[in-house]
């Protein structure tokens, strides 16, 4: 069980770094995954139907295009796979039945789907995540994890630029008060009103 656990967890990573990734890398990445499509397409397209394990190879690589591209892009793969090896594509020499040449997309599609459907996934979890571990809850302000790395972040800045550096600690007393007589949901809101107001006062670039 905890090995399961360690792994899910080096799964999900190696996908953040990989999400992280530039643009440009990430973009390179579909490409190389493509190229390996479009080769194990050539490779059945020379074998026929004889190898069954290409056609998984095949499925495998465009559910990783999902997790990589998303669930629009995968589906585009999959049916432009799916239209080589229909009559009108380039699959001559194979006798893929309609039922066949069917299920074979289906495959796909549903690769496509799994991929695009877990990219999605991880990146809502992770905003979750993201949004527990540097919010407040209730008034959906930053929190002292989310100040000290945009401290961090300004401090970085700070070494190369000739910029001061000034800090504000505010303080409102007889909060948990407040909240027992106009309660929790109310108290969060008049919170939120009055970072609103500090920050219009303290300007735009400031960090509330």
């Amino acid at each position: 069980m905890k090995t399961e656990s360690r792994m899910a967890k080096q799964f999900n990573l190696l996908l953040n770094d990989l999400y992280s990734l530039s643009s440009e890398i990430q973009i390179l990445l579909c490409v190389a995954v493509w190229v390996i499509i479009g080769v194990f397409l050539r490779a059945l397209f020379v074998q026929g139907d004889a190898d069954a394990t290409l056609m998984v190879w095949i499925v495998l690589f465009i559910l990783v295009n999902g997790m990589l591209s998303g669930l629009i892009v995968a589906m585009l793969v999959a049916l432009i796979a799916t239209l080589i090896m229909s009559p009108y594509g380039v699959f001559d020499n194979t006798d893929f039945s309609q039922g066949e040449l069917g299920l074979r997309g289906i495959a796909m599609l549903c690769g496509a789907g799994i991929g695009g459907g877990m990219k999605r996934l991880i990146q809502d979890l992770n905003a979750r995540l993201y949004n527990i571990e540097h919010r407040v809850q209730g008034t959906e302000l930053p929190n002292y994890l989310a100040a000290i790395k945009h401290l961090e972040k300004l401090i970085k800045l700070n070494k190369t630029e000739s910029q001061e550096l000034d800090i504000l600690n505010v303080q409102l007393e007889n909060i948990e008060q407040i909240r027992k007589l106009v309660g929790q949901k109310r108290a969060d809101q008049q919170i939120k009103e009055f970072a609103d107001i500090l920050k219009e006062k303290l300007g735009s670039s400031s960090h509330i």
